[in-house]
């Protein structure tokens, strides 16, 4: 989750990474922009077959992990099961998306912002666990997060293993975080 996110605040304002991690962080961090692109995973994916193996895709945009999976499911016409203990995060993400949220004030859920470059797929049970073998095997990270149900809605198995409905997202966090960040920044350059 959160690549888009992280990759475009990295390239546009990495003092506020360099301050908080370091300019070697904050010129690596620059490179996760060039992960967005997920035509490589896509291909790679259909490999395993289109219909008869992988039976959707979907590149998580705006709103995030959160609001692909309920556009997957909404598409399908299907409910899908995730499960919080099989969820991950890029640690350089992670951390570039803690050090604009620590800047700017401003509570992050990465899930629910914008993840070009985090590609979501529905497979067949008996074709998933050589999906994630392939994409592995091409440097892709990947894992079964969840499982395609009947009842149509998202919901989210917390590793206390209680059930929470996952929400659409109502707004991008990517955007709060980009705005106040250009906001604190600008006031800071006038003061100078």
């Amino acid at each position: 989750p959160a690549i888009e996110t992280a990759g475009i605040l990295a390239t546009m304002f990495p003092d506020v990474l360099e301050k908080t991690y370091g300019r070697d962080f904050a010129e690596k961090a620059k490179e996760i922009f060039w992960l967005q692109p997920v035509v490589y995973d896509a291909l790679t994916l259909a490999r395993i077959g289109l219909r008869t193996g992988v039976t959707a895709m979907h590149d998580a945009t705006e709103y995030g992990v959160w609001g692909a999976l309920h556009d997957i499911a909404d598409a399908s016409g299907v409910g899908l099961r995730i499960y919080e203990d099989k969820l991950f995060i890029r640690e350089d993400v992670e951390k570039v998306v803690k050090a604009f949220s620590k800047f700017t004030g401003i509570p992050v859920d990465p899930y629910a912002a914008i993840s070009e470059g985090t590609l979501i797929a529905t497979v067949r049970p008996e074709k998933a666990e050589s999906a994630v073998e392939l994409l592995r095997s091409k440097g892709i990270d990947a894992a079964i997060i969840g499982e395609v149900t009947k009842e149509e809605r998202v919901v989210l198995v917390k590793k206390n293993g209680e059930e929470e409905e996952i929400p659409v997202p109502e707004q991008d966090p990517f955007w709060l975080l980009f705005f106040k960040t250009l906001e604190i920044l600008r006031k800071r350059s006038e003061e100078k």
